[in-house]
This record gives structure tokens, C-alpha cells and sequence, in this order.
């Protein structure tokens, strides 16, 4: 499985080694000896050539129309579909920042909680028995 795992990642990177080399017009071993599979800020990635500015995504789509020539367009957001476990979870934590005390990394608290949750919600998952017979072993929870 690791290996598996290993080669996607792998297969991942010279795919993305060869979108930019493209894009950049820089060789493989060029974009490669930048990237390194690190992520940039990006500043950083401006200074190394990766990008050609610095904007924000109304920045993109204008340059986006310019470059096609559009006077008169639309933008469509595209939302993908999440699973009902996820939409609970948004909808859960979408307001939960303001709750949390001052003092508290709310990124770590976020992830503490989310991560509880989480695990509390495969358990009701796994019981799943149509005619709703559940044995839950709680030493080893399965």
C-alpha cells in the first residue's frame, strides 16, 4: 500500500513537472530543481519565476478576460458535491470559531475537535444493521 501510495505521488509530481515546464517554457530539470515538491508563498514563487504576478482570484479573471479578448463575460462558481457527512460537518463548524475562547489556537482546537467528531461519526456509520441489531465493542471499538 505504501508503495502504491508512493507511486501516485510520484506520478503526481512529473505530471505537475510537466504542466509547468510547459507553461513556464522551462526545461523538466529546471522546474524540477525549483520545486523540489516544496510549496511556495507566492512571493517566493514569483521571485523563482513560477508565476508571472501577484493577485487575487478577481485579479486572475480579469487578466483571464483581457488575454481572450472578452469586454462582456460571466463568472460561474462552480461548488463541488459533498458527501451528507461533510455537509453536516460544514454546517457544524461553520460558525464554531466565534464560540471558542480567546485564549485558544483555533486551528489546533478546529482540528482536536474536528478529529473527534470525526471519529464519534465513523462509529454511527459502522452501525448500519437494516434491522437495527448493533453489538459495539468498546475496548476495541468495532
Amino acid at each position: 500500500l505504501a508503495a502504491l501510495f508512493q507511486l501516485s505521488i510520484e506520478n503526481g509530481y512529473a505530471n505537475f513537472l510537466s504542466i509547468v515546464s510547459g507553461g513556464r517554457k522551462m526545461t523538466l530539470t529546471e522546474v524540477d530543481k525549483v520545486a523540489q515538491g516544496r510549496v511556495w508563498t507566492g512571493i517566493d514563487a514569483y521571485n523563482n519565476g513560477l508565476v508571472d504576478e501577484i493577485g487575487n482570484l478577481q485579479d486572475a479573471i480579469t487578466l483571464a478576460a483581457k488575454i481572450a479578448s472578452l469586454t462582456e463575460f460571466d463568472v460561474t462558481t462552480i461548488k463541488p458535491e459533498v458527501s451528507s457527512k461533510q455537509a453536516f460537518m460544514n454546517d457544524l463548524f461553520s460558525d464554531v470559531v466565534t464560540l471558542l475562547p480567546s485564549g485558544l489556537s483555533h486551528q489546533s482546537t478546529l482540528f482536536s475537535l474536528f478529529t473527534t467528531v470525526e471519529d464519534q461519526t465513523d462509529i454511527l456509520l459502522r452501525l448500519n444493521d437494516p434491522q437495527s441489531r448493533f453489538v459495539y465493542c468498546t475496548a476495541c471499538q468495532y
